[in-house]
């Protein structure tokens, strides 16, 4: 081609995109023009039905001669019909709106939260989610005609967000009556939504299995249970805050969602999007179920696939944090026989995967029965939280030299009829599903009211210990808590001993030193529970002030015929001189291991040998009754 003439066609060429240029910013102008308007016009609405009426001359503007209808969510979850727009019949609703909400693709929008284009009698619709703030509120419907431009698309999207933000506004306080709240809006926070990611909640996914997974037709159906868990997200919490760690698992959340309903996925499962529910079902855990899942490796990829997704980094102010995810599978029927079973086994086989070194997945095997127990425990323990079916037992710590009480230690039990739990077995599992934090507080409480109770009485009074576990003790703002707690029960710290243990130490993740300073600047004396056994501590205590230190019943169980562990117990008991702070030895139970333990210079003992756990009012007996705690018992340890 010639040069002249090339340079006639580019220049045409130029010219015409220049011109489209132009078109494409007047358009983009007067959609932003539109939606500045939305934004004010909208946000003055002061009931439902004015804010549908503004909403039409919008959509009227970006949609010409379009019917559209708004789905609200009542205070029952289910969805009501508000129609504002065109061709109404007498009765106030669009001809084919009600057919479209029959058809259950509204419901499907609510359930996956995207947009859909769904047909109904010979119509074209786009339905889009009204979500503001995490919580669903309903459907916005538009006839589709013609496919919007992406502009358009991109202008109805904020529209609706615009929308439903005003919605989210209108929405009355917690306390008012239902009656009240039909008339102001929508029940825009139901208890099937997690508020803060937006997913499925523990309450919904719950729902959703025993409607699937129980009914008569589902029977012949397969499903997997697939459970993801952020192995130490607590360390998160405690290191930069709960607003950071609110805004991981919402990063998470969205990560699975974005993951999840893709096409890669629905092919890999031969499953489209109606057969997946993704939910949060706790603090840093997360739930997927899966309708006829195809084959296992399928479902294994896709859970490998979802695993690393949430392993890639995610930023935190300005550090990038990698998540470690454990994942636990469980399939119906295959695994169990009864929903209730699905749940139970993906636990089971999510604690398998923990159990193992974290970070990795684990089907659940029909023989792992301590999993099935774990789970167990776990109901328990939500029930005991909310009936209050804990007990504290309390055993006390004596001088033996002088033969009176010193202390007492409160210690937790489980109350339940069907369940002989262990101690040291629902503490673990409390730590696990992250319910230690509000046990701990409970127990607080508790001796609080019972040591206020007692110096009222004006008793002789002695510390009541109360134990942290490393978990609790690496909580941002524990001394907060503790301090609230005090006031509001009207109790003093010095009223108390606080155990730890070294394992607190464990990671430099938490804030633990910085807990304890706390604490013990508020008045709280601070005991080193089961010394010499854990993490070395020893480069960490110097950092803040030791009250007490109790030698583990590991050192005491064999003497007095070990010389290991005297030898042990000795350089515990030649550190703490040094360090100018009090030795306990527990688990002390018979007169040979109190002779030597007095003879080493070691006279304040906890154990069996003097006294068993006991319910509160039998310490109070105890205490009136004795005086002394058995002088005889101690003498004859030092006679013989």
């Amino acid at each position: 081609m010639p040069e002249r003439e090339r340079a006639g066609v580019d220049g045409d060429y130029r010219e015409r995109r220049l011109r489209a240029a132009e078109g494409q910013n007047r358009a983009y102008a007067y959609v932003l023009d539109l939606l500045g308007r939305a934004l004010d016009d909208l946000g003055l609405c002061g009931d439902v039905d004015s804010l549908c009426v503004a909403l039409s001359g919008y959509i009227e503007a970006l949609r010409p001669h379009s019917g559209y209808g708004v789905f609200l969510l009542g205070c029952d979850a289910r969805l009501e019909a508000r129609f504002t727009g065109a061709d109404r019949d007498e009765s106030g609703f669009h001809a084919h709106q009600a057919e479209l909400m029959a058809s259950g693709a509204c419901d499907r929008v609510l359930r996956f939260r995207r947009p859909r284009c769904e047909v109904c009698a010979g119509t074209e619709y786009m339905l889009l989610p009204l979500v503001a703030h995490g919580a669903v509120q309903g459907v916005l419907s538009i006839q589709s005609g013609q496919p919007p431009d992406p502009l358009m698309r991109q202008a109805l999207d904020q529209l609706t967000r615009l929308f439903a933000i005003a919605l989210h506004n209108l929405a009355p306080p917690q306390g008012d009556s239902p009656g009240e709240r039909d008339a102001a809006g929508p029940a825009i926070y139901h208890s099937d939504t997690d508020f803060l990611t937006g997913l499925v909640s523990r309450a919904g996914l719950r729902r959703v299995i025993h409607a699937q997974v129980a009914s008569r037709s589902a029977r012949e159906r397969e499903y997997a249970l697939v459970l993801f868990d952020l192995d130490d997200f607590y360390q998160i919490n405690a290191r930069f805050g709960r607003a950071a760690g609110d805004a991981v698992l919402r990063c998470v959340g969205q990560r699975l969602y974005d993951t999840l309903y893709s096409q890669p996925v629905y092919r890999l499962l031969g499953v489209d999007e109606t057969c997946l529910t993704l939910a949060r079902i706790g603090v840093d855990r997360y739930a997927l179920l899966v309708e006829t899942p195809g084959s296992t490796e399928a479902l294994d990829q896709v859970s490998e696939r979802l695993r690393h997704a949430l392993q890639e980094g995610v930023r935190v102010g300005r550090e990038v944090l990698y998540l470690i995810v454990s994942v636990g599978i469980s399939l119906y029927p295959g695994d169990a026989a009864e929903p209730g079973a699905l749940t139970a086994h993906a636990e089971g086989a999510l604690k398998e995967a923990k159990r193992h070194g974290r970070n990795r997945l684990f089907h659940y095997g029909s023989d792992d029965e301590e999993a099935v127990w774990d789970f167990a425990i776990e109901q328990a323990l939500h029930q005991a939280l909310r009936e209050e079916r804990f007990e504290l037992l309390f055993q006390p710590q004596v001088d033996s030299a002088a033969g009176t009480v010193v202390g007492a230690e409160a210690l937790l039990r489980l109350r339940d009829d069907t369940l002989k739990v262990p101690p040291l077995r629902f503490i673990r599992v409390a730590e696990d599903i992250g319910l230690i934090e509000a046990i701990g507080e409970w127990v607080m409480r508790r001796t609080c009211r019972l040591a206020r109770a007692w110096h009222a009485a004006d008793r002789i009074g002695f510390p009541l210990s109360v134990n942290l576990s490393a978990r609790q003790l690496n909580c941002e703002g524990l001394g907060r808590l503790f301090q609230r707690i005090l006031v509001e029960e009207m109790a003093e710290a010095a009223w108390f001993k606080l155990e730890i243990t070294e394992t607190a130490f464990a990671s430099e993740v938490g804030c633990a030193i910085e807990n304890i300073r706390d604490l013990h600047t508020m008045g709280f004396r601070i005991s080193m529970d089961d010394f010499g056994i854990g993490y070395s501590s020893l480069g960490r205590i110097k950092h803040f002030t030791l009250d007490e230190v109790k030698i583990d019943r590991e050192f005491i169980r064999q003497l007095p015929d070990s010389p290991v562990d005297q030898a042990i117990i000795g350089a515990i008991l030649e550190l703490s001189r040094q360090l100018g702070v009090g030795v306990v030895a527990e688990g002390v139970e018979n007169a040979a291991q109190l002779r030597l333990l007095r003879g080493m210079g070691c006279h304040l003992i906890q154990g069996y040998y003097v006294a068993r756990p006991m319910q509160w009012e039998r310490l109070l007996d105890f205490l009136d009754d004795a005086g002394r705690i058995e002088p005889w018992r101690l003498a004859g340890a030092q006679a013989e």
